[in-house]
């Protein structure tokens, strides 16, 4: 109550020209801060709107490519069954099947292995595999073979030349690699080790 007592008495000690100006800063401050409120209000919702509308354009993309979608789905789900299984040796797995194809391999080069995923879950090994003077369709085969097989082996580098005067005629270079998802117990075994290492590192 004292407060407003002296507001009251502050208001009353004021000039009529003083008193008209107190009245309108007043006024201007809560139009603006009126406006302010109405402009994060609208904003907030501007942005609610487009949010919606950009949730409705992404479910209409879905069901436009559901197809699509669930042969990724299917796609992603097969690769996992075959990264489960342990592939052979691929440097002896890629020479059985040149020799199935009746394919001469003139070069073997082991790439570095490779440790992949969040939890390095997933081991990738490559191999450069060369062929000289092959027929695009024996290497087609070759190729259509290896990824169809139950293994998680695909082609994952590859360089063509047509040999000079017989365009029939291929030098060849690929790339092969293989994936295997490793169990929990090697994860495990592997984290233990790497516990180990860096206790005796310390």
């Amino acid at each position: 109550m004292k407060i407003f007592a002296k507001v009251e008495k502050f208001y009353d000690d004021l000039s009529l020209r003083e008193r008209k100006m107190l009245v309108a800063a007043g006024t201007l401050s809560i139009i603006f801060i009126a406006s302010v409120m109405i402009f994060l209000i609208s904003d907030s919702f501007e942005k609610k709107r487009t949010r919606i509308e950009e949730l409705k354009k992404a479910i209409s993309l879905l069901k436009r490519n559901r197809g699509k979608v669930q042969e990724t789905k299917d796609l992603m789900a097969s690769y996992e069954m075959k990264a489960i299984r342990k592939p052979p040796m691929l440097q002896g797995h890629l020479d059985n099947m040149a020799q199935k194809f009746d394919l001469k391999a003139s070069n073997f080069i082991p790439k570095k292995t490779e440790d992949l995923g969040e939890n390095k879950e997933y081991h990738k090994e490559s191999v450069q595999i060369e062929f000289h003077d092959v027929t695009l369709k024996k290497v087609s085969r070759f190729m259509q073979n290896l990824e169809n097989s139950r293994f998680l082996i695909m082609v994952t580098g590859l360089t063509i030349s047509p040999r000079r005067g017989q365009h029939d005629r291929l030098d060849q270079k690929m790339t092969v690699s293989s994936y295997h998802k490793k169990s929990s117990a090697e994860l495990k075994s592997k984290s233990k080790d790497k516990k180990k290492k860096k206790k005796k590192g310390k």
